[in-house]
């Protein structure tokens, strides 16, 4: 059966890999035709998501301010990276990786910085930036994502180079007087 409180849901781009975690900050893998498995366990699941083109998930833990890439396929599934506490404290709270998975960017918005992390390395780096980014939202271009804070509803565009972020200003609500 399916846990009794999702809080996270990722779908892998080709829909065939499912992931739900619960409040309890177990990760689980979805399969029609076989009971929800356990995949991974952490204190808290802030962030659920693919990497880009694979059945790899990114597994961020705000409480912990840990990242993991997991594979999710059955016959190899096990933590393939794991990133530990960042100097800088990350907690993390939304994710993304490039269209060719070589690169984990992590939203960390009490910190008001983006981090990337080179999947080949394990390199890290920390962009410092205005706002609190809180999504990462694809928008069709590559390496490309609306970055959308949410306390102030200015949006961002943040664009990934390898040698670093391109951050455009978009919109700001509209007052009225």
């Amino acid at each position: 059966s399916l846990p009794d409180a999702p809080s996270k849901l990722a779908i892998s781009d080709d829909a065939q890999a499912i992931l739900i975690a619960d409040g309890t900050g177990m990760v689980y893998a979805v399969s029609g035709s076989t009971t929800p498995a356990p995949l991974y366990r952490s204190s808290q699941v802030g962030v659920l998501v693919f990497v880009s083109n694979s059945h790899e998930a990114i597994v961020g833990d705000p409480a912990q301010g840990t990242t993991a890439v997991v594979e999710t396929s059955t016959s190899a599934s096990g933590v393939k990276m794991f990133a530990p506490p960042s100097s800088g404290g990350c907690q993390p709270q939304a994710a993304a990786s490039t269209a060719d998975g070589k690169t984990v960017l992590l939203a960390c918005p009490a910190q008001h910085f983006i981090t990337s992390l080179d999947r080949a390395s394990g390199v890290t780096n920390t962009y410092k930036i205005n706002g609190s980014p809180s999504a990462f939202d694809a928008t069709g271009a590559k390496d490309t994502f609306l970055m959308s804070p949410a306390e102030n509803g200015i949006y961002w565009l943040f664009t990934w180079r390898p040698d670093g972020p391109v951050i455009s200003f978009i919109a700001a609500p509209r007052h009225s007087d």
